[in-house]
């Protein structure tokens, strides 16, 4: 049996599974705003039952106890904290990546423009 001391522990690994699982969740929800929103829950499915996998290897790696109500919390709550914190930061630089890419974008379109405007003047 794991005492009160060692239960304050496998607390404290799991809410850092949970806020290692937000990092997890980038993917899925960028995949949620390709998908429609009607399909969107797909994506959330595939990140629950990735997640819960990735708890089940997680216990059996560590040899913890059996799942226990309050490593269901630990993990909740670090997706919490990850959402409140960390997620601000990946948000931020997502988009910062998606205005670099659409400039370059926009740019490559105004050059091949600009040389098909050129080859029908030189006609």
């Amino acid at each position: 049996m794991i005492g009160e001391s060692g239960q304050a522990a496998v607390f404290f690994l799991c809410v850092l599974l949970g806020f290692i699982g937000g990092v997890l969740y980038e993917p899925f929800r960028v995949l949620r705003k390709i998908l429609f929103e009607r399909i969107a829950w797909i994506a959330d499915c595939l990140f629950f039952c990735c997640f819960s996998l990735f708890c089940v290897f997680f216990t059996a790696f560590l040899d913890l106890p059996l799942y226990r109500g309050y490593m269901i919390a630990g993990n909740l709550l670090g997706l919490i904290l990850y959402l409140k914190s960390f997620h601000r930061i990946v948000a931020f630089l997502e988009k910062v990546c998606y205005n670099i890419i659409v400039k370059v974008l926009k740019k490559t379109k105004k050059s091949k423009r600009s040389k098909i405007k050129e080859v029908k003047t030189e006609k």
